[in-house]
């Protein structure tokens, strides 16, 4: 294949092309999105030795029958080989890979299954436009293994770090590894081959060629393969834009002038040492100036004609839109409070984005907070308006604390703070090494702060109007840390301690980061916080190890999304994972929505998947509602002591401790030492037998390697002593060269009838074996035994003795139940049925029992 170094991902060759009932030989210049799609483009660009033969049905027309055959025969193809038949529309996008359904069939099947796909489009996409939609044939693998390889930003920083991942199947859970491109260690340039595999450890090597030949492209792409158990094929190829019209966020943050507002107000009147104590969106106010921070100027309107008049009859008065002139000089916000608030309604309350004019401020009064408030039924609550200039900064953040413990949690994101509700964000784990916040008064400077920095492709900020919404990062801030100086980490991390410690409470603190030197002389300033209450020592579950791009789950981006997801639940359509990736800010900043998504998850019993910070009050609304949440990155959530008792590497323990955990060790020496290190080499025999890619084995192999080292070493054992029971044994023995398992053997009987010629039968030749097994599936399964033994002891107590014998090296075992009977001292016989479960993970074998009351017979007199 001629295509040029450093060169993008291209189409390099042409293919046929079906439109109704005529086939065209496409030239390279007419593979285009527009006329044969997204996918099959992808797969013409790549080397036509790493994919199966394929082509392409045109959307515009119906195709006929026969065509398909003539392609196939054109192809060289099997007109009997299965097929797999995959949607490549001209705008299908990685968002919407997976959209859009595919189907294996023989070529007869063809037809109908289009006509079956695009039904199924419809269905779901009924604005779709089918003409925009055409579709790859191509023949199907006998798939043993797939899964997926990427680069793609999201995945890694840098271009030459690749995620390789293998499909969880019923026989094997899902496998994630990394393939690094590191040009200086290896700079040769690989001959485009077939992807040649026998083995599934080696599937990652086949991989890393095809990471290496698209790096020399310069270019992040998305691939999915697959294994037949003798070659890896590339099925698809989609090449990932960085974001090219993304968002500098510290670009968005508007220098305000300083000066304070010095016009006399009619309506809105400063705040006022009552009000702090009064109201409690100023109640945190107070504290946070007790604490050393200047606080805002905030402005209450609590005239209750002037409230009627905006709630009963959606008028501002002449005097209150003067006020609003006067206050709108700087970009303004509006928010509720009240004397009588139900607490429950405490977080819906109606709060405005950024008001640049008096007419902005009139209009959200009259439209959105009367509509909010005549809504949750709260005109009558004492309510009070409270104002205060919009606070520009480039980040925010969430920080837990709690009293008398070192640790605090800070998660950040770029914007303001209903981001990290829904999106990904940067986790600091901040060990402030004093038990208590109060003494030292000052900051001590010996914090150890560990951090997980992510991608983070959305954000919640003003846009140039003041209007709160979505944006999505330059390349650059995408991976760039959202707190940018350590010193503004230990800030945070101390006063929310602080703060925690002065209400003697577990608290989350909502902070501003990164403010202008206009507007404060503090660069991070704490804005609101709330109690934290969280059960269990785990907040949650982690998500599972899936494939980088699911089309197993459904994805709310949109509100067009969200409805159809209550549709498909009204619909009792099985729904089995929801994962919340909003791109609308009328989703992200819905406070009904986290509250419906929690009552419909708990009604249906899908699992929410949410990338958001585990701080936010959507993870509080779903988690406490009772529904699964499973959290995509857990990071420093782990709490209490661990007991491993287990022997490690020399250089563990200080790596644990400089991490900021406190950590406890012994040393060993004499026999102890000698049986630890047994007990280690079994554990690493057991990683190098779980082990699923080339690097992996190669690793467990040097844990291996180096613990049987210790062992030999301390025992005295040379490596001549080794090497010569290795000849010896192999001399009379024999090695692993000829790969044989030994399946079973057996006697002859002296009473046999079988006739040797009058040859003796021990001189017979040892005969061929009679089949190979290449595959996994075919290997004969581990011998199991459970047998079931009744026995009285010397005072006639009745017993059941069970006895189980298994290979040490089985995943599982689940025999089937096992009934018996135990006696009452009565003599009566009840029946019992015992289930046994048995799990290994690495060393460690997980053992449940069952016992249970076998049904009872219904007794009828006759």
């Amino acid at each position: 294949m001629a295509v040029n170094d450093c060169m993008p991902l291209v189409p390099s060759v042409g293919f046929f092309l079906l439109i109704g009932s005529s086939i065209e030989r496409l030239s390279i210049e007419k593979v285009v999105p527009a006329a044969v799609g997204i996918k099959a483009c992808g797969l013409a660009s790549i080397p036509q030795e790493w994919t199966l033969p394929f082509f392409v049905i045109s959307g515009l027309q119906e195709v006929a029958e026969d065509s398909v055959f003539e392609a196939l025969s054109l192809l060289d193809v099997n007109t009997h080989s299965k097929l797999i038949v995959r949607s490549s529309g001209i705008n299908e996008t990685l968002d919407s890979r997976g959209s859009l359904d595919s189907a294996e069939c023989f070529p007869g099947e063809v037809v109908k299954t289009l006509a079956t796909l695009r039904a199924a489009i419809l269905s779901s996409q009924p604005q779709c436009d089918l003409k925009t939609i055409h579709w790859v044939v191509q023949v199907a693998a006998t798939t043993q293994r797939k899964g997926h390889l990427s680069n793609e930003r999201r995945l890694s920083k840098a271009l030459r770090d690749w995620t390789a991942e293998t499909e969880a199947s019923k026989k094997s859970p899902s496998e994630n590894f990394r393939i690094p491109i590191r040009k200086w260690r290896d700079a040769r340039s690989a001959d485009i081959k077939k992807l040649e595999c026998r083995y599934t450890a080696n599937i990652s090597i086949c991989l890393a060629a095809v990471a290496s030949w698209t790096h020399n492209r310069k270019v992040r792409v998305h691939y999915e393969w697959v294994w037949d158990g003798e070659f890896v094929y590339i099925v698809q190829a989609d090449e990932c834009d960085e974001v090219k019209n993304g968002v500098d966020p510290t670009k968005l943050v508007k220098s305000q002038s300083p000066k304070k507002i010095s016009a006399k107000t009619l309506k809105f009147r400063a705040a006022i040492e009552q009000d702090f104590q009064s109201y409690r969106k100023l109640a945190n106010a107070k504290l946070y100036r007790e604490l050393g921070y200047s606080p805002v100027d905030f402005y209450v309107l609590d005239v209750s004609s002037e409230l009627d008049s905006i709630l009963q009859y959606g008028i501002c008065s002449p005097e209150l839109i003067s006020d609003l002139e006067v206050l709108t000089a700087r970009p303004l916000v509006i928010r509720t409070d009240g004397a009588h608030i139900p607490k429950a309604k405490h977080d819906m309350l109606p709060r405005s984005d950024e008001l640049r004019s008096a007419s902005a401020a009139a209009a959200w009064l009259i439209g959105d907070f009367r509509k909010k408030i005549i809504e949750l039924d709260l005109v009558h609550s004492g309510l009070c308006l409270i104002s205060h200039h919009f606070i520009p900064a480039s980040a925010s953040a969430w920080c837990q604390a709690q009293p008398n413990k070192r640790r605090v949690r800070i998660e950040s994101l770029w914007g303001i703070p209903e981001g990290i509700y829904w999106y990904a964000h940067d986790v600091f784990d901040v060990d402030t090494k004093h038990a208590s916040a109060m003494k030292p008064i000052e900051k001590p400077y010996n914090f150890v702060v560990r951090e997980r920095l992510r991608y983070k492709k959305r954000f919640v900020a003003p846009n140039e109007a003041g209007d709160w919404v979505v944006h999505e990062a330059a390349s650059g801030f995408d991976w760039k840390r959202s707190i940018k100086h350590q010193d503004w980490i230990e800030e945070i991390a101390w006063t929310s301690r602080k703060i925690a410690e002065s209400l003697n409470k577990a608290v989350v603190v909502m902070w501003f980061i990164d403010i202008p030197s206009k507007v404060s002389r503090h660069k991070v300033i704490p804005w609101f916080h709330t109690g934290w209450q969280l059960e269990g020592p785990t907040p949650t579950k982690a998500v599972p190890r899936k494939k980088i791009a699911s089309s197993e789950e459904i994805t709310i981006r949109t509100m067009n999304d969200w409805v159809h997801l209550k549709q498909r639940a009204a619909q009792h359509s099985s729904i089995a994972r929801v994962l919340i990736d909003p791109t609308e800010q009328e989703l992200v900043r819905n406070p009904k929505f986290a509250t419906e998504l929690a009552e419909l998850a708990q009604k249906v019993g899908f699992v929410v998947e949410l990338a958001g910070g585990i701080l936010s009050h959507a993870y509080y609304m779903l988690s406490s509602s009772g529904c699964r949440v499973e959290c995509a990155d857990l990071y420093a959530t782990d709490e209490g002591a661990i007991d491993f008792n287990k022997l490690v590497r020399d250089k563990i323990p200080e790596a644990i401790h400089a991490k900021g955990e406190e950590v406890k060790y012994v040393k060993l020496e004499g026999e102890a030492l000698i049986k630890a290190l047994k007990r280690k080499i079994i554990e690493e025999a057991f990683e190098v037998s779980d082990a699923e890619t080339r690097h992996d084995i190669v690793e467990e192999l040097a844990d291996l390697r180096e613990t049987v080292n210790a062992l030999t070493k301390n025992l005295g054992i040379t490596n001549k002593e080794i090497e010569d029971a290795r000849i010896e044994k192999k001399s009379s023995r024999g090695a692993f060269d000829n790969a044989l398992m030994l399946e079973k053997t057996a006697l002859s009987s002296s009473l046999g009838l079988h006739h040797f010629d009058n040859k003796d039968p021990f001189l017979l030749a040892l005969p061929q074996f009679e089949k190979i097994i290449s595959t996994v599936d075919q290997l004969p399964g581990y011998d199991h035994d459970i047998n079931s033994d009744k026995r009285h002891d010397a005072q006639g107590t009745f017993e059941r003795q069970f006895t189980l014998n298994m290979p040490a090296y089985a995943e599982n075992f689940h025999p089937p139940r096992k009934s018996f009977t135990l006696e009452t001292s009565s003599g009566e016989k009840i029946e019992y049925i015992l289930e046994l479960t048995m799990e290994r993970r690495s060393a460690d074998i997980r053992c449940k029992f069952r016992i249970i009351n076998a049904p009872a017979q219904l007794k009828l007199e006759l």
